[in-house]
């Protein structure tokens, strides 16, 4: 095994490794930021069925380690949506790895500007990535920070 991560597009059959991976990311890494409930709403919201919609609405992509999912990240629109890193592999690049591929296929697309609504323990990443805040948003559950990068 040589533990390098692959990067590729998602598809709808990986959207059961993808959803452990994004649930084991909120209950173990976002919970220290956010109420349970908010938590375990936003699991609802990645359980495979819709993230396999989601998958197909966007541009998803996966990182793999021997094969297994171990993230996800994907772009709509202007927007960079649903980065999430196996919590095991934090700060091993993966999330750079993820993040690279959604930019360049944004830069591909002729995109000149990217945002990304930021969980408030993700904005250190982000800001090594060269985001900037913009402002907060207050949805009524939780805060996240928008944050923008213009791409060179």
């Amino acid at each position: 095994m040589t533990h390098e991560i692959e990067i590729r597009r998602a598809g709808a059959d990986d959207a059961a490794a993808a959803s452990a991976v994004i649930c084991a990311a909120l209950r173990e890494t976002l919970a220290r930021a956010y109420p349970t409930e908010v938590i375990e709403r936003a699991a609802g919201a990645f359980a495979p069925g819709p993230l396999a919609a989601l998958f197909a609405a966007r541009t998803a992509f996966v990182a793999l380690r021997d094969g297994a999912v171990v993230g996800t990240a994907s772009l709509e629109g202007t927007s960079v949506r649903s980065v999430f890193v196996s919590p095991a592999l934090h700060r091993a690049g993966v999330g750079r790895r993820l993040m690279a591929a959604v930019e360049a296929e944004a830069r591909a697309r002729g995109i000149a500007r990217l945002e990304v609504p930021a969980a408030l323990p993700a904005v250190p990443f982000y800001t090594s990535l060269g985001y900037r805040p913009l402002r907060e948003i207050h949805d009524g559950h939780e805060t996240t920070l928008l944050m923008e990068r213009r791409l060179g």
